[in-house]
């Protein structure tokens, strides 16, 4: 999906180049594509509806023992107060519909929900520019599965800009 997805998100921003020390390996192992730069990556989760601060968080966290959990907990007391800024973002409804191509995102979806409601994480927008960002990402999917390229851009772009961020 993030291979397919970020080749849309536009390329028009200035970026510092990192090369040699400062550069980051993005080659996927058996693949002849990398993955995308960062702000690309994290354009298609917004996206595709799915905030990637929730990436492997759920299934991480259900790994640790107790006391790693508790470990963690403490290095890291802000993670739920964080992922509750990027939760409005969440949008279920996209993500079913794009588990149709990428069926493991139907995997994900539950696993954030179900995490979510454990840590008292209200999914899904809250305000108004929030809902607008939903409407925009919704109209994405549709316009991409449509075909239509051109407007699926055009709606990633402005739900960055309901974002303050493209990525």
């Amino acid at each position: 999906m993030v291979l397919e997805l970020s080749k849309f998100v536009p390329m028009n921003r200035e970026r510092l180049l990192h090369i040699g020390i400062l550069s980051y390996a993005r080659k996927i192992k058996g693949k002849k594509d990398s993955l995308p730069r960062a702000i690309n990556f994290t354009a298609v989760f917004y996206t595709a509806g799915l905030p990637p601060e929730f990436l492997g968080i759920a299934s991480t966290i259900a790994s640790l023992t107790q006391s790693e959990k508790e470990l963690f907990s403490r290095v890291y007391p802000n993670l739920v107060s964080q992922l509750n800024y990027s939760a409005p973002y969440f949008n279920e409804e996209n993500l079913l519909i794009l588990s149709h191509k990428w069926p493991h995102l139907r995997k994900v979806c539950a696993s954030v929900k179900k995490f979510a409601a454990e840590n008292g994480i209200k999914l899904g927008p809250r305000n108004s520019e929030q809902i607008l960002h939903r409407n925009h990402i919704s109209n994405a999917v549709q316009h991409y599965f449509a075909g239509d390229y051109k407007l699926f851009v055009s709606s990633l772009v402005k739900a960055g800009k309901c974002r303050h961020a493209l990525g």
